[in-house]
């Protein structure tokens, strides 16, 4: 298909436009939308386990469950692994549905968001209270 514009002079200016080159370019905007997800999930991966050192709990059922039982490397082995699952269902979705996968991946952010925002004011009250040495001891860093 293509659409012939008038250039003005006599000249005409062909536009193809190529269906091969229009789905080719939804894997690219879906694929923003993987890195924005895996970077907010990494982002409140590592305030969850900032958190955890200071003596914060884990709001998800399921991870809190694998952290009581398994330790602190089973729960972020079960965040990646749920973060990479995610990412390939929506993928699949997205190859079929491209407006359902954003709306989808736009409540998993905002979710992402308001998780790591809670964490966020539990890390700045601890160093409120405790101050910022406290807080370096707490989770092992030195500065």
């Amino acid at each position: 298909m293509s659409i012939l514009l008038n250039a003005g002079t006599g000249e005409r200016i062909e536009l193809a436009l190529l269906h091969k080159q229009l789905q080719a370019a939804k894997p690219q905007t879906l694929l923003r939308w993987h890195l924005l997800y895996g970077l907010f999930s990494g982002i409140d991966l590592l305030l969850t386990v900032i958190s955890f050192r200071i003596g914060g709990v884990e709001l998800n059922p399921i991870a809190n469950w694998f952290f009581g039982q398994y330790g602190l490397s089973s729960l972020i082995t079960y965040k990646a692994i749920m973060v990479v699952l995610i990412a390939i269902q929506l993928g699949c979705i997205g190859h079929y549905k491209l407006q359902w996968a954003k709306r989808i991946y736009t409540f998993g952010i905002a979710t992402l968001l308001v998780a790591s925002t809670l964490s966020l004011c539990q890390v700045l009250w601890f160093i409120h209270q405790f101050g910022w040495s406290i807080f370096c001891d707490a989770i092992r860093f030195n500065f």
